[in-house]
């Protein structure tokens, strides 16, 4: 995974023409599914200098564009702790509904709360809740005819596809095509095609509600 952040991150970076303006690529990668030694863990990685002749310093600005942070959010919410890794589960599982997490932000964390914070907040709730309750739908649906077990696990992947449909979706509205949101979110080729017919099944639908 490490490596794929720094191809897509040297992407970035080839991408700027001019070298003088070239400004630093920050990749931050939240990861959901871990092994066990690495909860809690957030790692950032980047180019440093080291100095193995006569001693010189090169200013700071010209090296280091690109920074990465891996980062494994503990797995269960604690009250009482106030490290970055358990903000991360705070505002990206869905243990809490939006308004606890917002309470959560502002008493636990100190966090001073704006207007875009709450609306940023809301809408992650909003499209993790609402693609989290699809998936389990579609495998119950499904289960009902091939077997609760089997149907689960559809469900399953089908809450994955519907998540990375809704990734590609925020990475658009920034002006991004497909193809780049696909790369920056390291979205493997047989996800890709999913979430292509996902994404064309959604705007069918939408498409044919506003007639």
């Amino acid at each position: 995974m490490l490596k794929r952040a720094e191809y897509y991150c040297s992407r970035l970076i080839v991408r700027q023409k001019e070298y003088k303006k070239i400004q630093r690529v920050h990749s931050i990668w939240l990861m959901q599914e871990y092994a066990n030694r690495k909860e809690g863990v957030a790692n950032h990685y980047s180019m440093k200098e080291e100095c193995l002749g006569n001693r010189w310093k090169e200013k700071a600005e010209n090296y280091g564009m690109m920074h990465i942070f891996m980062l494994y959010p503990k797995g269960k919410y604690d009250a009482k702790d106030t490290s970055f890794q358990n903000l991360m589960n705070v505002l990206f599982k869905n243990e809490h509904s939006a308004e606890e997490k917002l309470t959560i932000l502002r008493k636990q964390f100190g966090i001073k709360v704006t207007e875009a914070i709450e609306e940023e907040v809301e809408e992650m709730s909003h499209i993790c809740m609402y693609y989290e309750q699809e998936g389990k739908k579609a495998g119950l649906t499904e289960g009902m005819l091939i077997g609760e077990k089997r149907g689960m696990l559809i469900g399953e992947r089908r809450g994955k596809i519907l998540t990375q449909t809704a990734n590609v979706e925020r990475l658009m509205k920034k002006q991004l095509s497909m193809q780049e949101a696909f790369e920056l979110l390291g979205i493997e080729k047989g996800m890709q095609e999913k979430v292509i017919q996902q994404f064309n099944h959604s705007n069918t639908t939408e498409n044919k509600s506003n007639i």
